[in-house]
């Protein structure tokens, strides 16, 4: 007996359990639970996605196809169970916020760093333990979100990314920042909370759009006081014991 045959849009109806599937959609969430396992034709019943919701589904891997999604610029993959993200991530050339927090991730690919539009990333309350040195190509980044990890260290690329103006690194294990974070010329918050930093990078009170620090729960204790003096911040935490020097 011949097999019949099932076209795509039968089975993307199928998997979406929705029978007004249309391939013209730039807009998709499936914010539920208890689907299957996201297919890898996927991205070719939807070729003009651009805004893809794919929250609270208990997910635990995104398809290598994922890449053809080369329209996509927000891709929210929160609350999920996912551990690796595919190096094809770094094929949404045209992805402007990236928010896969709450997951298991461990490591961010290196092929991130093709991401040229991104201008927020969400990656808090994961497993990761770096962050690749490839980042720093995101020349366009204005926000990364990366507490509630267990990163030990941000290299030095860190600094080539000066649009960044909010960097969160509360609840990690970092035990110093980077001195090229003073090249981060429009950043105006940074959380580094409940970390292991003994000191601050120079040049922070050069940063003239700086006004808001958070670095209480670490083991500093020793404090420029020209940071201190900056006019231009509004908000500055920090433990109690930490004294004051003047440079």
């Amino acid at each position: 007996m011949a097999k019949s045959f099932v076209s795509l849009e039968d089975s993307i109806k199928e998997w979406i359990g929705n029978d007004s599937y249309n391939a013209e959609e730039t807009f998709l969430s499936l914010i539920c639970r208890g689907r299957g396992p996201i297919p890898e034709y996927f991205p070719k019943c939807y070729p003009n996605l651009r805004k893809l919701y794919l929250d609270r589904c208990n997910f635990d891997c995104i398809p290598e196809s994922i890449g053809e999604l080369s329209k996509l610029e927000i891709f929210s993959f929160n609350i999920n169970n996912l551990s690796v993200i595919p190096e094809t991530i770094g094929e949404l050339t045209s992805l402007k916020e990236l928010l896969i927090h709450t997951n298991r991730i461990k490591e961010i690919p290196e092929s991130i760093g093709n991401l040229s539009l991104l201008r927020k990333l969400a990656c808090n309350n994961n497993e990761l333990t770096s962050i690749p040195e490839s980042m720093g190509n995101l020349g366009a980044l204005e926000e990364i979100w990366m507490h509630f990890n267990v990163i030990k260290d941000i290299p030095d690329t860190f600094g080539n990314m000066t649009s960044l103006r909010i960097v969160n690194f509360n609840s990690n294990h970092l035990s110093a920042l980077p001195d090229s974070i003073s090249k981060l010329s429009s950043l105006q918050v940074l959380y580094c909370k409940n970390n292991n930093l003994k000191s601050l990078p120079d040049g922070l009170e050069s940063l003239n759009d700086l006004r808001d620090i958070r670095i209480e729960e670490n083991n500093i204790i020793n404090i420029p006081v020209s940071i201190l003096n900056k006019t231009t911040l509004t908000n500055f935490s920090h433990d109690p014991q930490s004294n004051c020097i003047i440079q």
